[in-house]
């Protein structure tokens, strides 16, 4: 690396691979949208051979070939970048979050709360020297409990739940949905905020409630089901049957 205005040149010279970073791309920014997707991305340089995985816990997200990688033929199908640096290499998982599950392609995990990722690099052959990071997303690790119907209407209905702790969430997404189809679904901002009215429903059918918290993913669910009566006005139940 030259320094302008001066006859300095610094170099780096790596004896091992080294990671230069390991980041999460992608994460949703609609928390509607579910199952969740973002990407895993650990970036290479250095020494062109060694060994390279990304895990969460005890189980592998990577499965390449080989049991090492090789730069001078990109045998683990990284993305090669260009830079001051040569053997700078990128390697993606990329990641589905259905609230109970981390999945990429075949491979699939359960998890509850804060998933913590890990990117580890160690040279080949040997595996004399080993570099590890880690990064963290956070994720509820509870669903909010309690939700329960307060107030109905022949299209309307309201509920509520035990909201979270700041710490443990950033607000709820209330999904609604009719035998399999998605009736509506609302996100709703700030940990505090713990009541809803459903509005644009039909009487006298049953609707499916589910409700999570979020941070930057969906946590757990808690669900209630909830009939629509087709007439009700001033505590009177007037229903008719088919």
């Amino acid at each position: 690396l030259f320094t302008p205005g001066t006859n300095i040149i610094t170099a780096t010279i790596f004896r091992f691979a080294e990671i230069e970073s390991f980041t999460v791309a992608d994460l949703p920014s609609d928390m509607t949208v579910y199952p969740q997707e973002y990407k895993l991305n650990c970036t290479k340089i250095g020494f062109y051979w060694y060994s390279n995985n990304m895990s969460i816990g005890s189980t592998t997200l990577t499965n390449y070939p080989r049991s090492f990688c090789n730069d001078n033929g990109n045998t683990c199908s990284g993305t090669v970048l260009t830079g001051p640096v040569v053997n700078t290499v990128r390697y993606t998982v990329n990641i589905t979050w259905d609230g109970m599950n981390v999945s990429s392609g075949s491979i699939s995990q359960s998890t509850t709360g804060d998933q913590m990722y890990q990117c580890m690099v160690a040279d080949h052959p040997g595996r004399k020297v080993t570099r590890i990071r880690t990064v963290t997303i956070k994720v509820p690790a509870t669903a909010p409990s309690s939700l329960t119907e307060v107030n109905q209407t022949a299209t309307t209905i309201t509920v509520s739940w035990t909201p979270l702790d700041s710490s443990d969430a950033d607000g709820y997404v209330v999904n609604v949905t009719s035998d399999t189809d998605t009736v509506q679904t609302v996100q709703v901002e700030g940990s505090s905020n713990n009541t809803i009215t459903l509005n644009g429903l039909r009487g006298g059918t049953t609707y499916n409630i589910t409700v999570r918290a979020y941070q930057q993913l969906l946590g757990p669910a808690s669900t209630i089901s909830v009939f629509t009566h087709i007439c009700q006005q001033k505590g009177i139940l007037i229903s008719i049957e088919l």
